[in-house]
This record gives C-alpha cells, sequence and structure tokens, in this order.
C-alpha cells in the first residue's frame, strides 16, 4: 500500500506531490539547456515527456529505488528564476 505524499509547508515554501497538472510549468525550466546541464540530462522536448517523468518517479514512489539527489539543481533553478521575476 502506497503511503500519501507527504504536504509540508512553512511561511515561504510549500513541497508537495508533482502531479500531471504541473507538467506545463515544469517543462518550461526542464527544457531549459542550462537547468538540465547540471543534472546530466538533454533538456525535455515535450510536455508528454514530462508527464512520463511525473509518472515514473510515482511509479518507484514507496519502493527502494534511489532516486538521483540532482534535483537539488532544479529546485535552485526554480527559486533564483523566481526571485527575479
Amino acid at each position: 500500500m502506497k503511503k500519501e505524499f507527504p504536504l509540508i509547508e512553512t511561511e515561504r515554501l510549500i513541497l508537495r506531490e508533482v502531479t500531471t497538472e504541473d507538467a506545463n510549468d515544469l517543462f518550461k525550466y526542464l527544457s531549459d539547456k542550462d537547468v538540465v546541464k547540471h543534472m546530466g540530462l538533454a533538456p525535455f522536448q515535450t510536455v508528454k515527456d514530462i508527464w512520463d517523468e511525473i509518472n515514473w518517479y510515482n511509479s518507484i514512489r514507496g519502493t527502494t529505488m534511489a532516486v538521483p539527489q540532482n534535483n537539488i539543481a532544479i529546485s535552485s533553478r526554480i527559486s533564483h528564476d523566481l526571485l527575479w521575476l
């Protein structure tokens, strides 16, 4: 049985499960070569690629499979971009 994904909120941050509804927003930065170069990935080409990535993460949630820690690069880049909007 899968556990419910935790929702963590602070004054400045909300951490929640990513869903396919987030795909368009995720595509904005995962298709950016300057973001993904730090992740060892090629830029995503389509929103469907993002859906596939989200579905893959959901499929391994609750398993013992390790998820690469390079997602920190994404968070850092998003934070940087959002600060300068």
